[in-house]
């Protein structure tokens, strides 16, 4: 570029600041973009991890009711036990599985989900 009077020295300058401040702005945003979208893999990460932690709980919890259930003797009685008196024990029997409905293993997860430190990613 040939500069031959003032005017081309402002025009030069004018356009060297414009592009050099575009290129800081372009870098500014790719760099704030890159944050952004580490910091939401991180989040969705920690979400997922939770969430299988909580799979997790609910397994382990209803393993442990399922085993005193079948350990239980109402249970092994009911199992045992001819036509007659399984009728008399089904009532000891059902609610015995009453905590096993799906309500209330809801109800837990969602006690655990709510009151726990985690919420989904917006």
């Amino acid at each position: 570029m040939k500069i031959r009077n003032i005017e081309d020295i402002k025009k030069n300058i004018n356009q060297s600041t414009i592009f050099i401040f575009f290129v800081i702005f372009s870098s500014a945003l790719i760099g704030l973009y890159l944050t952004h979208s580490k910091f939401v893999q991180k989040s969705n990460l920690l979400y997922k991890k939770e969430i299988f932690a909580a799979g997790n709980n609910y397994k382990s919890n209803l393993s442990e009711k399922l085993s005193i259930i079948a350990s239980s003797t109402v249970f092994l009685d009911y199992l045992r036990s001819g036509e007659k008196t399984r009728k008399r024990l089904y009532p000891q029997f059902l609610s015995q599985m009453s905590s096993l409905k799906p309500k209330s293993m809801a109800r837990q997860q969602n006690l655990w989900v709510n009151g726990g430190s985690f919420s989904p990613p917006s």
